[in-house]
């Protein structure tokens, strides 16, 4: 089966995939891959499971390698932009896992207002500098959704 072959719902099953949010990625995997010639496999390594961190063990086993934590990630800024780093801290405050409450409303202004610093932080076309601001971004976003 070639890659053109699959219908919407499975190209939106595997592009949906998200190994942190969602359990049943391995079963979606397995439903969907063999199905496919070998051209069309890589491909849908290449371009969909690799972006989101899943790799092909030398079992030939789907293995997810989760993003750094953004506790990693501030750690291993390379970066002399102070902002930068205030704003990540910060951010790690917002998730820090001592705090066992959490008002819905005042947390959800919280991250909209962080995000906008974040994305309006001038980092003077510095390229390692917009790298980790992603960076930054991507391990907010996870360890926010654990």
């Amino acid at each position: 089966m070639n890659i053109h072959d699959l219908s919407e719902y499975q190209l939106y099953k595997l592009k949906s995939i998200d190994p942190t949010l969602s359990s049943d990625w391995l079963e979606v995997i397995r439903d969907i891959l063999p199905k496919l010639n070998k051209e069309a496999q890589i491909s849908v390594y290449r371009n969909i499971l690799k972006p989101r961190g899943i790799y092909i063990g030398a079992d030939r086993k789907p293995i997810y390698n989760r993003p750094d934590t953004l506790a990693l990630t501030i750690k291993n800024l390379q970066t002399t932009n102070k902002d930068l780093v205030s704003i990540a801290l910060h951010m790690a405050e917002i998730i820090d896992p001592q705090v066992t409450q959490y008002n819905a409303i005042e947390l959800a202004d919280k991250i909209e207002a962080i995000l906008g610093y974040l994305d309006n932080l001038e980092v003077n076309d510095l390229l390692q500098d917009q790298k980790n601001r992603q960076k930054i971004r991507v391990a907010f976003l996870y360890d926010l959704a654990l």
